[in-house]
């Protein structure tokens, strides 16, 4: 992550409270909220173009205390402040995020069930930066401050298997301090979404499954006709979906195909040597073999991703768990 060359930006007066440079006050007493050393305010009071903006010095550098340290911590214990007040007065913490579950745009309250803020908790194989528990103590949401390195693959892992949802905000520069609030409700990674369920087997995230009639051009007659697959995880991002053509649709699959004008029949592949389900052009009775259709299929739904006209209708028929291998159809 890129950032600016860091100076000291925050200290603690002599109450413990931290104070950033903008706002501290010449002569007062402050000291290091990593290293607890005396720090000193730099601060000319000149402003304007050339001017340096305040900043405190360590009256004797610790070998163990870096400025990232100092910011990371800063906006860490800021933001837990933030959140413990918003809880105490009742207040709502709206946060926005683009779902990497279903990639649509959310807004939710971070705060709707948590009743506690813990700071550097130890979970023994980690200790998030704030956790977020209920009322019964269940941690449900991990933030992590990032500077420069975000959690390790083992972390990340104990956080989905316990079924806690990391919120990462990456910071990198004195300026994320102006309005910690505010910067915090932008995450850069929330793996939480308002919208899909969880598997009650494992508690992972159901992917949605859509059923998606294309508008096909058959490749012996050329003329048009509609054809069938499933599409899962169509909302994911940067990853790509899964497509499950008639060879392997369900009963229920493949009648709700048929009710939207596909025509789906058992034939022989020369090109596969097997026999199986298929589309089938209504014109001339040609098969739409697996082969044939997983490449031009990748550039029609690529558009649909993309939120372009590509000739697809999509229904959505229910969730899959792909680490279960479970299906639960949509109540709709």
């Amino acid at each position: 992550m890129p950032k600016k060359n860091l100076l000291y930006m925050s200290a603690q007066d002599c109450n413990g409270k931290l104070v950033t440079a903008a706002f501290a006050e010449k002569g007062a007493s402050y000291s290091c909220p990593i290293c607890n050393g005396v720090m000193t305010l730099c601060k000319s009071g000149n402003i304007g173009p050339g001017s340096r903006r305040p900043y405190f010095r360590h009256k004797a550098l610790s070998s163990n205390c870096t400025p990232e340290g100092v910011l990371h911590h800063t906006f860490k214990m800021m933001l837990a402040e933030t959140l413990e007040n918003s809880i105490q007065n009742g207040e709502p913490f709206e946060v926005k995020w683009t779902c990497k579950f279903c990639g649509e745009e959310h807004v939710a309250n971070l705060l709707k069930v948590v009743r506690k803020v813990e700071v550097e908790k130890d979970l023994v194989v980690c200790q998030p930066d704030i956790l977020l528990l209920t009322a019964e103590e269940k941690p449900i949401f991990a933030i992590e401050v990032v500077v420069s390195h975000g959690p390790e693959p083992k972390v990340l892992e104990y956080y989905k298997k316990n079924r806690i949802a990391l919120y990462q905000i990456n910071i990198c520069s004195e300026d994320d301090l102006v309005d910690v609030s505010e910067r915090a409700k932008l995450p850069v990674v929330f793996d939480f979404c308002s919208k899909i369920p969880r598997c009650k087997q494992c508690g992972s995230y159901f992917e949605e499954e859509h059923l998606a009639i294309v508008d096909w051009q058959c490749y012996k007659c050329h003329e048009n006709f509609k054809a069938a697959v499933i599409l899962i995880g169509l909302g994911r991002k940067n990853e790509p979906y899964d497509v499950v053509t008639p060879k392997n649709f369900s009963e229920n699959e493949m009648l709700l195909a048929k009710s939207k004008g596909v025509i789906i029949e058992k034939r022989y592949s020369k090109t596969m040597n097997e026999s199986y389900f298929a589309n089938i052009c209504p014109h001339c009775k040609s098969m739409v073999g697996d082969y044939f259709i997983s490449d031009e299929l990748f550039n029609l739904v690529y558009d649909l991703q993309a939120k372009k006209e590509c000739g697809v209708k999509t229904y959505r028929i229910g969730y899959y768990c792909h680490t279960c291998n479970t299906f639960v159809p949509s109540k709709e």
